[in-house]
């Protein structure tokens, strides 16, 4: 039954988050139906244990009726003949009643503990999982993180897969320098820095951060180093000022530190145009703001922790173009003094970094800057010839 319960309350859980997609594909029947099927199949368990239980009471009142009952014969025909006596047949017959509760308490006990035992099974699944990355023997923090960043061969396979994800992998970048990836969907950009930050394990190559390998941090030290904001932002149901200070929550009552990251991911605007402003509940994942918002508020938090090294996974796709380079603008002087790592589809993006890879298909196909990259007349500039053909179009 409580298995059956945990699968109900997900299929609520997941038609309330996903109601916009219900409702956009028309699928309000069909979730109602799902809904009805697993509803009838909580209740069949139910109605189960109901039976179960309800029989165990009368049960238990037969027995005790029983067993009273033959006391009374039994205990009855033996003080008549003078073989116990009125006070040993009282005494016993109270006892015999005093064992009719525990009894019915014991079968509760069982009851609760079966459910209690059903729950507690899923939750020492979680509780007993053990993290496959963990910190080596010997890991520790030597001095502040400047912001270097070397791959070198690194070959990674995750998910089962036999194609590696990357493949013989290198570059370097020096500190408060700006690295632009670029590539194909799936091509592997994302891989790289959830590599770097060790989300995932590499089976090949090294990774280095100031020339040490990143196995020798331990892994809370090197992700502190790190401000990171991926393409799909998430934003907890809190105000906007406490989403902003995650990192920092001393600096949620700071609306000068608020109102300085919020100008330059161009979001300041807009959140003063809520009723509450920077005040205001956002609902669970950050509901009541669009996409770009959401990527905008993301940005945000990540430039007031202040890192030295500054991830930005596309995280911009959801803005317009003109948005985006307002953006870019804003906080040129914090890509300048920290490591960037900036992967993005449009080509403006990255053009300024001091090295710009070009992937496909988990490998680097091409390598360098702007101007030498377009000079190679490879894919990098088939890329970026696409991209002005798309955007004379659409100012046409």
């Amino acid at each position: 039954m409580q298995k059956s319960f945990s699968a109900l309350t997900e299929l609520v859980r997941e038609n309330i988050s996903g109601i916009r997609v219900v409702k956009l594909y028309v699928q309000e029947g069909a979730e109602n139906a799902r809904f009805d099927a697993v509803s009838r199949d909580y209740l069949g368990k139910n109605m189960k244990l109901v039976r179960i239980w309800g029989s165990f009471f009368p049960a238990i009142m037969l027995i005790a009726s029983l067993s009273q009952g033959i006391c009374f014969w039994a205990g009855g025909r033996m003080v008549v003949f003078g073989t116990m006596s009125i006070g040993d047949y009282v005494a016993f017959s109270s006892y015999l009643g005093m064992l009719i509760w525990p009894m019915i308490a014991v079968g509760e006990a069982i009851n609760n503990f079966q459910r209690g035992a059903a729950s507690q099974g899923r939750l020492n699944r979680i509780l007993e999982t053990r993290p496959l990355i963990t910190d080596r023997p010997g890991a520790a923090q030597r001095g502040p993180v400047a912001g270097g960043v070397e791959f070198r061969g690194v070959t990674l396979y995750h998910g089962g897969k036999t194609a590696p994800s990357l493949a013989e992998v290198s570059f370097a970048v020096a500190p408060r320098r700006m690295l632009g990836l670029t590539g194909t969907v799936g091509s592997g950009k994302s891989t790289v820095v959830n590599a770097l930050l060790r989300l995932y394990e590499v089976q090949q190559g090294e990774i280095l951060v100031d020339g040490r390998d990143v196995r020798d941090y331990p892994l809370a030290a090197l992700r502190d180093a790190a401000a990171y904001v991926p393409q799909d932002s998430f934003l907890f149901s809190d105000t906007l000022a406490e989403n902003i200070a995650f990192g920092r929550p001393e600096l949620a009552g700071d609306q000068a530190a608020l109102e300085r990251v919020c100008r330059q991911a161009a979001v300041h605007d807009e959140i003063m145009a809520f009723p509450r402003g920077y005040q205001t509940v956002v609902g669970e994942r950050g509901v009541t703001l669009s996409g770009g918002q959401k990527q905008r508020v993301a940005l945000a938090r990540a430039l007031l922790l202040d890192k030295p090294i500054l991830i930005l996974d596309d995280s911009l796709s959801a803005v317009d173009a003109d948005t985006e380079r307002r953006i870019l603008a804003n906080i040129r002087s914090e890509l300048d003094r920290r490591t960037a790592i900036v992967i993005s589809h449009r080509i403006f993006a990255i053009q300024d970094a001091d090295l710009v890879v070009v992937m496909d298909q988990g490998r680097i196909v091409e390598s360098g800057t702007h101007d030498e990259l377009l000079a190679k007349r490879g894919k990098y500039h088939e890329m970026f010839v696409l991209q002005q053909l798309e955007q004379q179009i659409a100012t046409t």
